[in-house]
């Protein structure tokens, strides 16, 4: 994990060097990736745009060094928490108990999802689509559900709003 952690932190610095907007840089991630992503957030100097952390495994506290990081920062970082409904491998009420551990620190969203395991669905996709629009500096130009081929957008239905 470490090393995974470590690569994500010195990819997204890379990123910052060649040019790219902090700001511009969302972090997302599932269970275990989830908790990578939140990590090196966090260990940075920037505040990125944010993170999605799908079905976390294990939410970090956010105290000491990194909470005094994020303190210096202009605003909260915003991290969109996605969560099962019927996960049995984290629970949706440990997982809803970590997030409000961090609402002091970071600009929480959570979005628990009925029927959800240990998975990705849909609607939480529809939620991570919904997320993203929002965090992307100006308006959008391109929006990859919109360009879809009319036999797979009518599939979808009520997803593309």
């Amino acid at each position: 994990m470490i090393d995974c952690l470590c690569n994500l932190w010195g990819n997204s610095k890379q990123e910052i060097k060649n040019g790219i907007a902090p700001e511009n840089i969302i972090l997302a991630g599932f269970s275990q990736g989830a908790t990578i992503a939140l990590r090196s957030a966090l260990s940075m100097d920037e505040q990125i745009g944010g993170v999605v952390a799908l079905s976390m495994w294990h939410l970090p506290s956010v105290t000491g060094a990194e909470a005094a990081q994020a303190s210096k920062r202009e605003g909260k970082l915003p991290v969109l928490f996605c969560h099962g409904a019927n996960d049995q491998i984290i629970t949706a009420d440990f997982a809803q108990h970590k997030c409000s551990e961090m609402t002091a620190a970071l600009d929480v969203q959570y979005a628990q999802f009925d029927g959800l395991a240990h998975s990705v669905s849909a609607d939480e996709l529809l939620a991570v689509r919904t997320f993203l629009l929002s965090k992307i500096p100006g308006n959008a130009k391109y929006d990859s559900l919109n360009a879809l081929p009319p036999t797979y957008r009518s599939r979808l239905g009520d997803f593309i709003r």
